[in-house]
């Protein structure tokens, strides 16, 4: 077949001459896609065949995932074929950082997408991010849809390699089962591998697990002979990777905890109680990938059930503590997205909690907090009584308003400053810096346009695109009557940009980019946005 496609002049039969020759190479791309019913039973057998007739001479490329050499054994099988040969194995590792920005700038990127958060965490040294194949997913995503979804852009770049995985599927093992939904099987496959972990508390899982799973999920689903491929592919399947011998795990805590995140909100979306809930603490590096999975579960009818089911929770006398701390948590993270007008709590207790963007507005009376993680939020709506924080985490974005936690210990991160504050008078004099008094003296009355401002800057500057008037928690933001005054004024001052994105469909978006949101509130620490007035620049011109 691959002889006709190039139309060579040779056919198969004369292929190992040539290699012996060293007239050409041969590589066999995507091994581990050859499975049957049996395994790769056949697949060994045609590779120890062709090898036979090279008789020790010349090259040949096997390409295949780790995953998949280490539990195939694929040296132990060679070495013990009688075949002479020299092996070498070679695998993509993270590239440096310097050589993941520079990779992006020459494909599309700006400096300025490059000093968002999500960037500069997917830039660190050592991120899994920093792997050739995520790279590539971001560049693609980059020139096609970028934002054109209310997914986040870690959802955005899950839901990619999910469709690439799934195409992988379909041609091997779903050729003959058009009705299944391949994505959303493996979204499902993932979310109980990561919730049979959280109970475990372990970051790794046994590939016969991984076959249970897919067995459990798709055994009235599909044909047998469709069910034993997948259960032998299952120890190679995408987003896992070898861990320790015998055992797999996600490429980062991140992919897990977020696959875990979504478990949970299905869980809840069912009126059940997670385990994780339950059993752990959910952490802060849980809680801010978690801020990911709610924004794309709100894409169906998965984020008002869940957190419908959540105040239950919360409401329930005699919860049991870490039950009702965790639902606690969870609920103060979507207070920057959720659609609730007003949320009144006492009496929390939390060991660590998080909040991002522009909370709504809301009273939290007569509790405590750990660690209370406000990097890169405005809590200037929450009306705070009583409230006792042992660390709280800042940066340069975090705004206060009038009322405020009593805070033993502030940590404060950014770009001109890390520092950590315990004396009370140097506590309350940055607080003070950092707050949009809501008072009558001399301070600033916030007007419905500022408050509408703030939170579509806030939002431009964690999503690169913002797409207009769809049905998109996005969309539904930008459709605010409020938001043709602010488009007229960005507009005025150059910093906003169109894009019209063509969907599948045949229907066209309107995408919409916000050049160096933070600038614009924040001008006094943007040299581009120094000379603009008032807090929130253009707009108070």
């Amino acid at each position: 077949m691959a002889t006709q496609q190039v139309r060579a002049s040779f056919t198969f039969d004369q292929i190992p001459v040539l290699v012996n020759l060293g007239l050409i190479s041969v590589a066999i791309d995507g091994f581990d896609d050859l499975v049957d019913a049996d395994g790769y039973k056949d697949a060994w057998s045609a590779l120890k065949d062709f090898f036979r007739q090279l008789h020790g001479m010349g090259s040949c490329i096997l390409a295949g995932r780790d995953t998949f050499f280490d539990q195939q054994g694929f040296v132990e099988r060679v070495a013990g074929s009688g075949i002479e040969l020299d092996f070498y194995q070679a695998s993509f590792k993270e590239v440096t950082s310097a050589a993941g920005a520079a990779y992006l700038l020459k494909n599309g990127f700006d400096q300025h997408d490059l000093d968002k958060p999500f960037f500069k965490r997917m830039l660190e040294d050592g991120a899994y991010t920093l792997r050739p194949v995520f790279l590539r997913t971001v560049i693609q995503q980059r020139s096609t849809d970028l934002g054109a979804t209310s997914k986040s852009f870690r959802g955005q770049l899950i839901a990619s390699f999910i469709a690439r995985e799934a195409e992988i599927l379909r041609r091997g093992i779903f050729d003959s089962e058009p009705s299944v939904d391949v994505e959303s099987e493996l979204y499902g496959v993932f979310q109980e591998i990561a919730a049979d972990m959280s109970s475990r508390e372990s970051d790794e899982v046994d590939p016969e697990f991984v076959a249970f799973v897919c067995e459990v999920r798709l055994a009235e689903k599909i044909s047998n002979q469709s069910l034993d491929k997948l259960k032998f592919k299952a120890g190679s399947i995408g987003f896992l990777q070898q861990g320790r011998p015998g055992f797999l795990e996600f490429p980062h805590t991140e992919i897990r905890n977020y696959f875990l995140a979504q478990h949970i909100f299905y869980e809840l979306k069912d009126r059940s109680i997670p385990l994780a809930l339950q059993r752990s603490v959910l952490g802060t590096d849980f809680l801010e990938t978690c801020l990911d999975a709610l924004e794309d579960a709100r894409e169906g009818k998965v984020y008002e059930s869940a957190f419908e089911y959540l105040q239950v929770l919360i409401g329930i006398e005699g919860a049991a503590t870490r039950l009702r701390n965790n639902a606690c948590a969870l609920f103060l993270v979507s207070l920057s997205c959720s659609e609730i007008d007003i949320c009144r709590y006492e009496s929390l207790h939390m060991v660590e909690a998080v909040i991002r963007g522009v909370a709504r507005c809301g009273s939290i009376k007569k509790s405590d907090i750990g660690i209370f993680d406000l990097c890169g939020s405005d809590i200037s709506s929450i009306d705070f009584s009583d409230v006792l924080v042992a660390k709280a985490v800042v940066d340069d974005e975090t705004v206060f308003g009038s009322s405020r936690p009593s805070i033993a210990c502030l940590n404060v991160g950014g770009k001109n400053e890390r520092k950590t504050l315990r004396d009370p008078k140097e506590i309350s004099a940055w607080l003070d810096a950092h707050s949009r008094m809501d008072v009558r003296d001399n301070a600033l009355i916030e007007t419905e346009y500022t408050a509408y401002f703030r939170k579509v800057c806030r939002k431009a500057h964690r999503q690169f695109y913002m797409c207009e008037y769809d049905e998109s928690p996005i969309g539904t933001l930008l459709s605010s009557p409020l938001w043709p005054v602010i488009r007229n004024i960005l507009v005025r001052f150059d910093r906003i940009s169109f894009e019209e994105n063509k969907q599948t469909g045949g229907n066209t978006q309107r995408l919409v980019h916000i050049r160096n949101a933070m600038g614009l509130l924040f001008p006094e620490e943007s040299d581009e946005d120094a000379d603009l007035p008032g807090n929130f620049g253009p707009l108070n011109s």
